[in-house]
């Protein structure tokens, strides 16, 4: 009897990895390769971009790092309100693309590095269930990826979700950010009377005086000519000035061509875009009081029916600029970062993560406003003072990633992947 031949048969498909197992692992090898390398080569480095992969997402035409800055703002700008809208802020998109998600459908999440894909589709807010699913699909922006992934361990560092924490505001950063304001407030004023016309009542809700209005406009050094602050436009002047100043405190830039009729306007670290069509403009605020004086000195025209149903289908709101901001953004709010354990955290011991929102800090636009008003918070320069999970080198005053793993989690996490690598034979 001849003896058969060995064929493909014999072999379990199950020790034969996929072609897609076997990219995920490449991908890994050369994240922890590079990330190692880059992290030697701090001379060449932007210490802010310290340890990013070689792992790249395309956006247009430019190659985007996934550790960098850029790479979180791109995963960030994924999150779009026709697919992720209406979940909590323990899934606020922030917290998603610091590990390395990025949104590929309606409630659907990918990783860009092992390129597992979770679904954070959630029942109805008055399901009795809601709660509970709520904290499960939190646990899976650590958990969800695959075994073999760096994000779960190696997260994007906690100050690009909320850049103002005084952890993170070195001498270098208050400069850069007052610089920035003022950058934001001069594009802003060539928008004129394009810009929208912010109320008192706004004014006022935001606890800004007429004292630190005036204080806030000098600091932003605003550049006018001589025809456009002249007594007789002094009252529009005015109002651009306020306008263009609130808008840059709140982190809001234009982003168009300033003799386009479509103007907008958009926040850089959320990528929110504002059309400012929506909403009252210094001119139809000027519009309107011509009309009123021109009423009280004669008899107005009658309307027709027309003009009069035109008026009415035109609705437009009052502007104000921290209401519109997303309710994540880092100019309103201060996320907590997420707990690395939280997956292995028992229900019992859940109610105190529950809050996402660190309510011990100020808003970022208020944060600002201490920064201009020379008001300037205390920076803490001592490394034993940094948060977990990142340091401040002596080198450089910048926070940079830094991983503090408990031997015995690393160990058993070593262990856990060979046992599954590992050959049933």
């Amino acid at each position: 009897m001849s003896e058969k031949l060995p064929t493909q048969q014999i072999i379990p498909s199950a020790m034969r990895p996929s072609m897609s197992v076997v990219e995920q692992v490449k991908n890994t090898l050369l994240d922890l390769v590079s990330s190692t390398l880059s992290k030697l080569s701090n001379e060449t480095e932007d210490p802010e971009t310290n340890g990013d992969s070689h792992n790249t997402s395309c956006n247009g035409s430019s190659v985007v790092s996934n550790r960098s800055k850029d790479g979180y703002h791109h995963r960030l700008s994924t999150f779009t309100l026709s697919y992720w809208c209406g979940k909590p802020l323990c899934q606020s998109p922030p917290l998603l693309a610091q590990y390395g998600w990025e949104c590929i459908g309606e409630d659907l999440i990918k990783c860009c590095s092992c390129a597992a894909i979770v679904s954070m589709r959630l029942p109805w807010s008055n399901s009795n269930n809601y709660h509970q699913q709520c904290r499960k699909a939190m646990k899976q922006i650590i958990s969800g990826h695959m075994q073999i992934c760096s994000w779960p361990s190696n997260c994007s560092p906690h100050s690009y979700l909320y850049p103002f924490h005084l952890k993170y505001l070195t001498k270098e950063c208050q400069v850069k950010l007052e610089n920035e304001f003022v950058e934001r407030a001069n594009n802003l004023l060539k928008l004129n009377e394009w810009l929208p016309h912010v109320n008192n009542k706004v004014i006022a809700s935001m606890n800004i005086s007429d004292h630190v209005m005036t204080k806030l406009i000098n600091k932003a050094n605003l550049l006018m000519n001589e025809a456009e602050e002249s007594e007789e436009n002094a009252d529009v002047a005015k109002m651009i000035k306020v306008s263009s100043t609130l808008l840059a405190l709140c982190g809001w830039q234009t982003i168009c061509d300033y003799s386009a009729s479509n103007i907008s306007i958009q926040c850089n670290d959320t990528g929110r875009k504002i059309g400012l069509w929506n909403f009252h403009s210094i001119d139809d605020r000027c519009q309107y009081t011509n009309e009123i004086a021109e009423v009280q000195d004669v008899i107005p025209p009658k309307r027709s029916r027309q003009d009069n149903e035109t008026k009415m289908s035109i609705v437009k709101d009052s502007f104000h600029p921290v209401n519109q901001h997303h309710v994540w953004s880092p100019w309103v709010i201060c996320l907590k970062p997420l707990d690395p354990e939280l997956p292995h955290i028992t229900e019992e011991d859940e109610e105190s993560s529950n809050d996402p929102v660190d309510a011990t800090q100020e808003p970022g636009w208020s944060v600002l406003l201490k920064i201009i008003l020379d008001q300037k918070p205390q920076v803490l320069e001592d490394a034993d003072n940094s948060i977990v999970g990142e340091k401040i080198t002596s080198e450089s005053s910048t926070p940079v990633a830094h991983i503090r793993t408990p031997p015995k989690v690393a160990l058993s996490a070593a262990r856990r992947m060979l046992k599954e690598w590992s050959s049933p034979n």
